[in-house]
């Protein structure tokens, strides 16, 4: 049999977070710290200290994630305006009535 311990702790944090990094170059670690008030009106404060390494997978991990993101939004966003101008150009020529090339 295998015994497993496993403890998770999570945080979440509003968009009027802060967050800020402070590099130790003598230790080769690095503080994350985190700040932010909860709808009971109560200041939190968490702070991580993560090894140097461990921080540059962190920020090359969090860069990769955050532009697939805005790529995947801005292809939603494009499709959206695309969609809406089609639309837009049916209703007009249905208003003028105009039918379509080649039908």
């Amino acid at each position: 049999m295998k015994i497993m311990k496993k403890e998770n702790f999570n945080v979440e944090l509003g968009k009027s977070g802060n967050v800020s990094t402070y590099v130790h170059g003598w230790a080769d670690t690095v503080d994350l710290d985190f700040d932010d008030t909860g709808v009971d009106g109560v200041q939190r404060s968490l702070e991580v200290k993560v090894p140097l390494e461990l921080a540059r997978e962190l920020a090359t991990a969090l860069a990769g994630s955050i532009a697939a993101h805005d790529v995947k939004q801005a292809e939603k966003e494009a499709e959206a305006a695309a969609e809406e101008e089609a639309a837009e150009a049916e209703r007009v020529s249905e208003e003028l009535g105009v039918e379509e090339i080649g039908a």
